[in-house]
């Protein structure tokens, strides 16, 4: 089962990485798969790393 449909997985985890911390509460209660995706050590180093490039 793929994060969002049609997209290959590593697409969609750039997507979700760059939904705002505020909305992780909607993003999980949309389906086991993101609430597991968002909730995972590996988004969360990737989303910090990707956050990190935009300020710099």
């Amino acid at each position: 089962m793929e994060l969002i449909s049609g997209l290959p997985d590593d697409v969609a985890r750039d997507c979700l990485i760059r939904v705002s911390y505020q909305q992780f509460a909607a993003v999980a209660s949309v389906c086991k798969k993101w609430k597991t995706e968002i909730h995972s050590p590996e988004f969360r180093r990737r989303r910090r790393s990707i956050c990190w490039a935009y300020r710099n």
